[in-house]
C-alpha cells in the first residue's frame, strides 16, 4: 500500500464554542479554510482550588512536565483545573496514566 507524503502536520486548538455557528464565525473572521471541529467531552480534573495561588503553582508544576493545564471558574468561584481535551474517555484514561507516572492525581471528567 502506498501513502501520500503530506509533511509535517501540526494540531492547533483554540477556544470553546457553544455551538457549531459560532465556530464557523470565528473560522471566518479569521480566514481559516476547511476547518476541523470536534466535541471533545472529556479531560482530566488535576483539581478544584479555593485559592489562586494554590492552582497556579499546580499550573506552573503541570507546564513544566510539558503538560497545557488551563483553569474553568465553576458556579462557586473555585478553580477546577484540567489537562487534556479527547473526543473519546479512552484518550482521556491515557493521559491519566501518563499523569500519573509523572506523579498527578487526576481523574477523567466529562467538559
Amino acid at each position: 500500500m502506498e501513502f501520500e507524503q503530506k509533511g509535517l502536520w501540526y494540531r492547533v486548538f483554540v477556544g470553546h464554542f457553544k455551538d457549531i455557528p459560532e465556530v464557523e464565525r470565528f473560522a471566518q473572521a479569521h480566514g481559516l479554510k476547511e476547518p476541523e471541529y470536534k466535541r471533545t467531552e472529556y479531560a482530566n480534573l488535576v483539581g478544584v482550588y479555593s485559592r489562586a495561588g494554590e492552582a497556579a503553582r499546580q499550573m506552573e508544576r503541570l507546564f513544566h512536565l510539558d503538560y497545557a493545564p488551563y483553569a474553568i471558574k465553576d458556579h462557586e468561584g473555585k478553580t477546577r483545573l484540567l489537562v487534556g481535551a479527547y473526543v473519546t474517555e479512552k484518550g482521556a484514561e491515557k493521559q491519566s496514566e501518563e499523569l500519573k507516572s509523572d506523579g498527578i492525581e487526576s481523574r477523567v471528567v466529562k467538559r
